[in-house]
């Protein structure tokens, strides 16, 4: 039996439904129910009564419910405990990194840390879509910079603006957009799209596609990939175009032309709000420092 298991035993004690419970800890309801089935096989015990309406304990697990409540109350101690020692050598920061890359201002800033603070320096960790901010929670890494969150998991995150960005269309330079110094969307509705995969980043792939619905066209996707490189060989080579935030660089044969319905919009500095180390502050600190204003 393991902590997670316990923790979902006293949430959905204390919610009386497993989809709720299930949803505040970031499961889903099938693998919620299993893993509560789980844990009564290994205790031989039925600790709930489940019907379509409601789901309550049993006497059983009503007995069982304070001891399982103290379990969690000791770890989160221990943990807590534990994440404010830093052993002399481990204070570094990490930072999950998307492969669509940061703004030359976001590098700037992380460079000009790295130069300052030797005892605590910036490390890089490649973290993909909304995965990326379950790494936050469970402490894998420090901070996130984006611009969409789930929606979820907003209430757990603080934020501090950073450099905001806008929707570019990727384009080949041989293609007839190209020499353009903004366009519409309207001109792109009948251009093969190629996008990042909706899976991994469903906020941006939704904030694009909905965009084009309001100027009166579904696009037509033609490729999804979650690998940048891959994107922008496949526009230059005429496959199709990308429209995408400017934090990418055009690779060469590739030029970017900002949209004109899509201003610039804002990014941020994401982290956990219990994440309390202290290079974390100090990192926090010096971000509100340098705050881009918008």
């Amino acid at each position: 039996m393991n902590i997670r298991k316990i923790k979902g035993f006293c949430t959905a004690a204390k919610c009386g439904s497993f989809f709720k419970a299930a949803d505040s800890i970031f499961m889903s309801q099938p693998a919620f129910s299993r893993m509560i089935s789980s844990m009564e096989e290994e205790l031989g015990c039925v600790l709930f009564e489940r019907s379509r309406t409601e789901t309550v304990l049993t006497d059983i697990g009503k007995q069982i419910l304070p001891e399982m409540e103290q379990i969690v109350e000791h770890y989160e101690r221990a943990a807590h405990i534990a994440s404010v020692y830093t052993p002399v050598g481990e204070g570094n920061i990490i930072i999950g990194e998307f492969r669509f890359g940061w703004s030359d201002r976001s590098r700037e800033l992380c460079a000009e840390w790295n130069c300052k603070n030797i005892g605590s320096p910036i490390k890089t960790q490649e973290v993909s879509g909304t995965s990326a901010f379950t790494s936050l929670r469970a402490g894998d890494i420090d901070f996130l910079h984006t611009m969409y969150t789930p929606t979820k998991f907003q209430p757990f995150l603080e934020t501090i603006p950073a450099e905001p960005f806008r929707h570019c269309a990727y384009v080949s330079v041989g293609h007839k957009l190209a020499g353009r110094e903004e366009v519409s969307l309207s001109d792109l509705k009948n251009e093969k799209f190629i996008f990042y995969e909706r899976s991994q980043f469903p906020l941006m792939f939704e904030r694009v596609t909905s965009a084009c619905a309001e100027e009166g066209f579904i696009p037509t996707v033609v490729f999804e990939t979650d690998n940048t490189s891959m994107m922008m060989n496949r526009v230059g080579t005429g496959e199709g175009i990308a429209v995408i935030p400017n934090f990418c660089r055009p690779l060469r044969g590739v030029v970017a032309i900002p949209i004109k319905e899509m201003p610039h919009e804002p990014s941020y500095w994401f982290w956990w709000k219990e994440n309390t180390r202290p290079e974390v502050q100090q990192f926090v600190k010096y971000l509100q420092e340098k705050t881009f204003i918008i």
